[in-house]
């Protein structure tokens, strides 16, 4: 069994790689709209953004659950248990970081700090809620 250090890190790396792809994926569309190429509505923006939030939550619990928690993997009904666990998990800790982002931005609007409060609360969150409800031990 990997020591907690480790566990955390392997989660770090994964939030940190889905969180890679979802900006990628995210910033083409802006692209383009900011070029006159694309005129994307916000109710279409608000769509793309949660499904991006859906595969990020999903992809980050198929790589923790084959990675960071390998020793206790969920399979067959524990995985779609588990599944939903992070995604209601994971939905407090993008709200928390969004909340602490905000708080701080508004006392101290310096944008990269509050992001890197708010990202940082929502890992702590997720990875404690997530070792504790989702993959604890058999």
């Amino acid at each position: 069994m990997p020591g907690r250090h480790s566990t955390f890190s392997l989660f770090r790396l994964a939030a940190a790689f889905v969180l890679t792809l979802v900006v990628l994926v995210c910033s083409a569309p802006r692209s383009s709209a900011q070029h006159g190429a694309l005129s994307a509505p916000a109710d279409l923006q608000r769509l793309v953004q949660t499904a991006a939030t859906i595969v990020a939550m999903t992809g980050n619990f198929i790589l923790n659950n084959q990675l960071t928690y390998r020793d206790n993997r969920l399979t067959g009904f524990r995985f779609v248990k588990g599944l939903l666990g992070f995604y209601a998990i994971s939905s407090v800790g993008a709200l928390t970081n969004v909340g602490v982002a905000s708080w701080l931005y508004a006392y101290e609007p310096v944008w990269w700090l509050a992001g890197l409060a708010g990202a940082l609360m929502g890992v702590v969150w997720n990875y404690s809620m997530s070792t504790l409800l989702v993959w604890r031990a058999k």
